[in-house]
């Protein structure tokens, strides 16, 4: 049920669809903070068949978070939805957070007299939600935490900027064709996008909004050269420097010599024509 990978839709559309739900879905504005407890009543459970996280074995995966908790607690509240049915007291089920939970568990049981172990840190809103809010949710959460390599930054931050820019265009009661959500590349989608938007600029979508709904400690002027640099480079290029960490520095001096190598390799091109020396 719940995943500690980066969950990507698996499409562009999709990314844009599951990013607006976020945004608009009623329960998920309503979430709250709540120290939950870790047993009885009120306390997390999981699906399928609301099993539960194991209590008595100590995962050999879990033992450098169970350490860390208990040092410094969690950091990361885990998120779960609460389930009101008629006649019945209201339960609690886990969106996403399955490790910390089982290591809170495994704590309460094993370190009694440690504080950190006493109650569970959760982000909980009213449910039940339906799958593609879980989902996205899940998405959100795990964006956040995750240490994203700056090519797939810089698609999330352009998959965001879209979304945003659908949402306005289609409030300002401009559609969107199905073709622009189709289109697989983020800056390419962009692009399409600010056409259909045009010289608007109550449908803008700028930078400060995109981080802001976000939630990332990233300048706008860094947030800018990271997305240049991307749209500047082939994927396969983009990628490549992802797998040998290539710095975001050099990226951008990279993109900007490859640039200029093209601009005077136009320059000589139209010299040639015309002086029809072909």
């Amino acid at each position: 049920m719940t995943s500690t990978s980066l969950e990507v839709p698996p499409d562009g559309g999709s990314m844009i669809r599951l990013t607006e739900i976020l945004h608009r879905s009623v329960k998920l504005r309503q979430r709250r903070f709540e120290m939950l407890p870790l047993r009885g009543q009120g306390a997390p459970f999981t699906e399928p068949h609301a099993r539960n996280p194991s209590d008595s074995l100590p995962p050999s995966e879990l033992a450098d978070l169970i350490s860390s908790m208990s040092v410094i607690g969690l950091l990361e509240p885990v998120l779960a939805e609460e389930i009101v049915v008629d006649g019945k007291a209201p339960t609690i089920r886990l969106v996403t957070g399955e490790r910390r939970l089982r290591a809170m568990r495994w704590g309460a049981v094993n370190r009694p007299d440690n504080p950190h172990f006493q109650a569970l840190p959760a982000v909980v809103c009213p449910g039940p939600l339906s799958e593609e809010e879980r989902h996205m949710w899940r998405f959100v959460e795990n964006f956040a935490r995750e240490p994203l390599r700056p090519g797939e930054q810089a698609a999330a931050l352009l998959y965001q900027r879209c979304a945003i820019l659908v949402g306005k265009l289609l409030k300002a009661g401009k559609p969107v064709p199905q073709e622009v959500y189709a289109i697989p590349d983020p800056a390419e989608r962009f692009l399409a996008l600010e056409k259909i938007r045009g010289t608007d600029s109550s449908c803008a979508a700028p930078w400060s909004e995109v981080l802001d709904r976000l939630g990332l400690q990233l300048n706008e002027r860094k947030a800018g050269e990271l997305v240049r640099a991307f749209r500047a480079l082939p994927r396969d290029l983009t990628e490549e420097m992802d797998e040998a960490a290539v710095r975001l520095n050099t990226r951008i001096r990279f993109a900007e010599l490859r640039n200029g190598r093209a601009q005077a390799a136009e320059g000589i091109w139209a010299a040639l024509k015309s002086s029809k020396r072909l």
